[in-house]
């Protein structure tokens, strides 16, 4: 059976080598689906040996084709168009996936942190306040004598004048000094800033950056186009 026909001098058939998306699960008459599962060789698969397509199993003379399962297909060389697509050198050679060099851009168009102060109160606690008064004992002092303006009692009885008077020359001994002290330790005061309600919010800032979870119908593995699934087959 002859691998192409031809008219008038035109071949009307596809050439061995050619490869064609199909929508079949079997090999179609004069074609393989390039699935890399090895079949019996009885020969039809010379000119694709011969070739350098596909591999034999040395141990029975299988034929095994090449495995395109999930590959798009790409020509060889250099783009014409930008000179940084490159493909691979021959024809029948895979080349990896891979990610160019690229920056995202973050828009910040201006942002601020809020300052949240629903209740803002510094505190005083005073359970008792009281200002604590010591008193050991206190004697008024007198720095004068008997006779002078200061103990005139000419108007008073003279007995009770004179013991009067003689208390009072007591009292001049214990001094000028009162004997009593004002404290303010036990005041009860405190000053607290625990409560002063304020809080700091950063949800105002205008900032957006997804993080969100790629999921179903995508897949985080590759980035692809929208695409439907074929059996790509090898003219033998």
């Amino acid at each position: 059976m002859a691998n192409y026909f031809s008219i008038n001098n035109i071949s009307i058939v596809s050439p061995t080598g050619s490869i064609m998306a199909f929508l079949g699960t079997s090999d179609p008459e004069g074609w393989v689906i390039m699935n890399g599962v090895p079949r019996v060789n009885s020969g039809q698969y010379n000119n694709l040996i011969s070739m350098g397509i596909g591999t034999v199993d040395v141990n029975n003379n299988d034929y095994i084709p090449p495995n395109y399962n999930g590959a798009f297909l790409r020509g060889v060389g250099t783009s014409p168009i930008n000179p940084l697509y490159i493909g691979e050198t021959n024809a029948g050679q895979y080349q990896d996936m891979g990610v160019m060099n690229h920056s995202h851009t973050l828009s910040d168009p201006g942002h601020a942190h809020g300052v949240s102060d629903p209740t803002h109160a510094h505190g005083v606690y005073d359970p008792t306040h009281a200002h604590g008064v010591a008193d050991p004992g206190h004697a008024h002092g007198f720095s004068t004598t008997p006779g002078t303006d200061d103990f005139n009692f000419s108007d008073q009885n003279s007995v009770a004048d004179a013991d009067r008077n003689n208390n009072r020359q007591t009292q001049n001994t214990y001094g000028a000094g009162t004997g009593i002290g004002i404290y303010a330790a036990a005041t009860g005061i405190g000053i607290y800033a625990a409560a002063t309600g304020i809080g700091i919010n950063t949800a105002f800032t205008g900032i957006s950056i997804s993080t969100a979870t790629v999921s179903a119908p995508y897949s985080a593995t590759e980035t692809r186009p929208f695409n439907y699934g074929v059996n790509w087959i090898l003219k033998l």
